[in-house]
């Protein structure tokens, strides 16, 4: 298991059940609570959210390619699950 991984993966999930829940109102405020210098880190951790079901499950399964980087991650710009699994080589 790559925890780097999984750790991104559930920060995405937290952070965006923040801002549903009201918990936090914005960007800024999960900035301020996590004590982060910028706003991009926080918009990329956001938009792992959307990765493929399939995808998710191997990373906290362990079972995801060994060369798979959270870099790897960020660079996906698309919504269509099977076209992340091409370009993650799942």
């Amino acid at each position: 298991i790559n925890s780097q991984l999984v750790k991104a993966i559930t920060k995405s999930y937290y952070w965006n059940n923040l801002l549903l829940s009201g918990e936090v109102n914005n960007i800024k405020d999960i900035k301020k609570m996590e004590n982060i210098p910028g706003h991009s880190y926080i918009y990329k951790i956001l938009e792992l959210r959307y990765l493929a079901p399939e995808i998710i499950e191997k990373i906290l399964n362990g079972t995801q390619p060994r060369d798979l980087t959270v870099q790897n991650l960020f660079k996906i710009k698309t919504l269509d699950w099977d076209e992340q699994k091409k370009l993650l080589n799942f």
